[in-house]
């Protein structure tokens, strides 16, 4: 898709790039960036060795995380939810955009020439291209807080084992009061 990645598709990219700047500080730039499976097709954003993150950017006002398949946390070891709570906002301090989040990983791979290509696909498989980062630029967030779920065997969620062979497919919401506990 040629065209501007919608505000929806912006705001979960930059849920994904702010986790991924975290995970290049935490386990080094191969490592992260081979981690984020989710825009080569893969059903939960990231995948390590041992366990997996599916990440979620919402607004303050949201109440619900929307869970967009069965896949999406069906896994047979334990992982992690883990939301982003932004909040749109005017351009000013304390404020982040995509392109900004974008530069900032740029910056850490700048002597890895393989990962920053690595990323670049990445990101263009996503649906970000460089020549809208004015329009990216239009959208600011405020970043508010960073939740996370542990994603186990009792952790309430819909799954292939858990429903009718008859539902191929379904796409739900998860109330965060609810899964406070986990």
């Amino acid at each position: 898709n040629k065209s501007v990645m919608s505000f929806q598709r912006q705001k979960g990219l930059l849920g994904e790039l702010i986790y991924l700047s975290k995970m290049i500080d935490d386990t080094g730039v191969e490592t992260a960036v081979d981690s984020w499976t989710g825009p080569d097709g893969s059903d939960q954003d990231y995948q390590f060795a041992s366990d997996w993150a599916e990440i979620k950017s919402i607004s303050l006002a949201s109440e619900t995380v929307c869970i967009s398949s069965l896949q999406q946390l069906q896994q047979e070891m334990e992982g992690q939810l883990i939301v982003y709570i932004l909040e749109s906002t005017t351009a000013g301090e304390d404020r982040i955009s995509l392109v900004d989040v974008v530069n900032e990983i740029k910056t850490k791979l700048a002597n890895n020439a393989r990962y920053m290509d690595r990323f670049d696909l990445k990101l263009y498989k996503y649906g970000y291209r460089k020549n809208h980062e004015n329009e990216y630029l239009e959208n600011q967030f405020r970043f508010i807080e960073k939740k996370e779920y542990v994603v186990n065997d009792v952790f309430p969620k819909l799954v292939a084992e858990n429903v009718s062979s008859e539902i191929v497919s379904c796409k739900y919401e998860l109330s965060l009061a609810a899964i406070e506990k986990y």
